[in-house]
């Protein structure tokens, strides 16, 4: 009888602890617009935080977008238990589109300096499809290059950190990091350096729009 006890009393506390930790992960999304504290990210997105989050026995399928101010906020939400859908629902509906989100223009690029971070130049479908080949077409290695960035680059939600002297360009995650800063901090990201040829073709494109060096900036 008292082994009966102490097993009940066990999966009660078991119980009690995976409610609180979904409702607590499920008040994070519907309520906060973050993402959950104690689910797995799977299929990010480039904007920060987008994507599936499987939790024990319990899922998100998450689309925000990533704010200047505040970082990745949560739009729009399905969550699900052991599978079955229980709420699919705007998370944040009076949130609407704005100059300091990263996802109003498809492609864009914007100065940076530390008191600056602007997204909010639109560029031609042709030159973003150049800048693409090339960024796309680089060879990326697993790790981010230290260095100051002038501008940033924004081709359809990927976003990168570039400098027009020495053609380096930084992937990483935007969440760990002061978007107000041109220093790339320790955190995990990707690198790629440009060629000459490559750097000259980017910066003649970036001309167009916006004023290059960091002197500028």
């Amino acid at each position: 009888m008292k082994k009966k006890i102490i097993i009940l009393i066990a999966v009660v506390v078991l119980l009690m602890s995976w409610i609180s930790i979904a409702y607590s992960d499920y008040a994070d999304v519907a309520i906060s617009f973050d993402k959950p504290q104690f689910c797995i990210s799977t299929m990010t997105a480039d904007d920060g935080g987008s994507g599936k989050y499987i939790g024990l026995g319990y899922s998100f399928e998450i689309d925000g977008h990533l704010d200047v101010d505040s970082g990745f906020e949560v739009d729009s939400y399905t969550y699900k238990i052991f599978g079955i859908t229980i709420k699919q629902d705007e998370a944040n509906p009076q949130k609407t589109a704005n100059t300091h989100t990263l996802d109003v223009i498809k492609n864009s690029v914007g100065e940076i300096s530390r008191e600056t971070f602007n997204l909010s130049v639109e560029i031609s479908e042709d030159d973003a499809n150049t800048l693409s080949e090339i960024i796309d077409g680089g060879t990326w290695i697993e790790e981010l290059t230290e260095c100051e960035s002038d501008c940033v680059i924004n081709l359809n939600g990927h976003l990168s950190h570039y400098n027009s002297e020495s053609g380096i360009l930084n992937k990483y995650n935007i969440k760990e990091l002061s978007v107000y800063s041109s220093k790339v901090q320790e955190v995990n990201g990707m690198s790629l350096v440009l060629s000459d040829k490559d750097r000259a073709t980017v910066n003649t494109i970036l001309e167009k729009y916006i004023t290059l060096g960091i002197e500028n900036n």
